[in-house]
């Protein structure tokens, strides 16, 4: 399907779009046959409702003020209530968020009757408002770990966004003593020039720079690694993030280790299927050097990883739950 200039962003795709893309017309003009329109960048709508998904433009907000709809959903998967004193993600992405909380967050608010989110912390911030917890599904699941049996290097991936470099920081000790201790690692961040200053110029750690989505997907697809770094630090910001990163270890074929206390929690079953690990840089340089002395343990856990992502991201699930709100 074209989309004609419209702009995705993951969370149009995760908790929405790719689930339902058989049933979205992202036509601009003319009839379609299929019960949801997309009227702009981040607004879907059916004949009766309308769904927003994390932002709203200028343009969007015109065109659905023109008319009543039957209900309006709102889709946010960041803590925008808890950001005043939360320093834990870089400064001007605060300070975008703060900026749209401010001056275009209250004329959503004022559209919506329900708030869609991957967390319960999330849906307390809009106590107005029905809430409906909703978790994203994956976008791609490695169809074979083969990477596991013929293998000169281990490599390990670091998938967050540069909203995670807080959370690349606190491993960087941990992943310069594995470096040293490991020659046949290769580390792989997407934090491009915002990499931490101590793990720029490491012979063994890459630093790509940040993707446009479709890009990135793509390369989920192509690429493969045995180990996903995901530790969440214990903030506000970060106790609300949604199970996505599970997700990103199953579209590359790794074995996931998850910060314990974080938004994984009671999904992930440490040992089987991923590790858990205590917020102490030490226990993560540990749980790394276990997978990496138990590779046939690794591939096992991995193979784990993927049946779970494919049992919670199922974007069956996601599918029946709008086709259940919109009543389609």
């Amino acid at each position: 399907m074209i989309g004609l200039g419209f702009k995705t962003i993951p969370t149009h795709d995760i908790y929405f779009r790719i689930p339902l893309r058989m049933m979205i017309s992202e036509r601009r003009w003319g009839e379609s046959g299929r019960p949801i329109r997309r009227l702009g960048d981040n607004c879907f709508h059916t004949e009766h409702d309308l769904v927003i998904i994390r932002y709203l433009g200028d343009s969007e907000l015109a065109q659905v003020r023109r008319r009543r709809w039957r209900k309006v959903f709102y889709v946010i998967d960041d803590d925008l209530m808890r950001l005043d004193d939360d320093r834990s993600v870089p400064e001007d992405y605060r300070q975008r968020l703060l900026a749209f909380r401010q001056k275009r967050l209250p004329d959503i608010l004022d559209l919506a009757d329900v708030i869609v989110a991957p967390n319960e912390r999330i849906l307390e911030g809009y106590p107005s408002k029905k809430g409906e917890r909703l978790d994203p599904c994956y976008v791609t699941v490695c169809d074979d770990l083969r990477h596991f049996d013929d293998y000169q290097t281990i490599r390990i991936l670091f998938p967050g966004s540069r909203s995670h470099l807080n959370d690349l920081a606190f491993l960087q000790e941990g992943l310069l003593r594995l470096s040293a201790a490991h020659t046949e690692l290769e580390i792989v961040t997407y934090m491009g020039a915002n990499a931490p200053v101590r793990l720029k110029g490491m012979e063994q750690i890459q630093h790509r720079k940040p993707l446009p989505w479709a890009a990135f997907q793509k390369e989920q697809q192509r690429e493969r690694f045995h180990i996903c770094l995901m530790p969440t630090v214990a903030t506000p910001f970060n106790q609300a993030r949604s199970i996505n990163k599970l997700f990103d270890c199953a579209a590359v074929g790794a074995v996931g280790v998850f910060s314990r206390g974080g938004p994984t929690d009671g999904v992930i079953a440490d040992g089987v299927d991923g590790l858990l690990v205590d917020h102490d840089v030490m226990a993560w340089e540990k749980a790394v050097g276990f997978l990496i002395d138990d590779m046939a343990r690794a591939k096992t856990m991995a193979q784990a990883c993927l049946d779970k992502a494919g049992l919670c991201g199922n974007p069956v699930r996601v599918r029946d739950f709008w086709r259940k709100q919109l009543d389609i």
